[in-house]
């Protein structure tokens, strides 16, 4: 754990780092992570407000198509390929399915990694139901 209380993970590189960059890095690399993801799929994003239980809604321009958690990661996309997974936490999911469900829309988890990778995995569909097995992770 590091003194921010966040795990330490094992970069590409050997060395131990936080996987969670500081809240102002984080804010910056989640706007080009959204825009990448926009650009790619040629979606729009509506940002929710801070606090909110999730980052954003990506429209084709008329409806929406997806709501969204977005993240930014100090790990390249040979770290995320080792691991076979990215984190969100249990009540980002459980939002995430209940948004989904309401909106109709699949809800998606975009990670954006320190090499430009921009990984998407589709968490719930339009039912709202969950896509993987849910696979509760201990604090180190």
């Amino acid at each position: 754990m590091t003194a921010t209380g966040y795990p330490t993970n094992h970069l590409s590189d050997g060395t131990l780092e936080s996987s969670k960059p500081s809240y102002a890095q984080a804010a910056l690399r989640e706007a080009e992570v959204r825009q990448a993801f926009c650009a790619t799929y040629g979606r729009q994003a509506t940002v929710t407000g801070e606090g909110a239980p999730l980052d954003c809604v990506f429209t084709d321009g008329e409806q929406i198509t997806a709501v969204a958690e977005i993240k930014a990661r100090n790990n390249t996309l040979a770290d995320f390929q080792r691991w076979g997974s990215g984190i969100l936490s249990a009540s980002k999911i459980h939002h995430g399915m209940a948004a989904a469900r309401a909106l109709r829309v699949p809800f998606i988890a975009v990670l954006g990694t320190s090499d430009d990778a921009l990984l998407v995995w589709v968490i719930a569909n339009a039912n709202g139901k969950q896509q993987f097995p849910m696979i509760p992770r201990t604090q180190e």
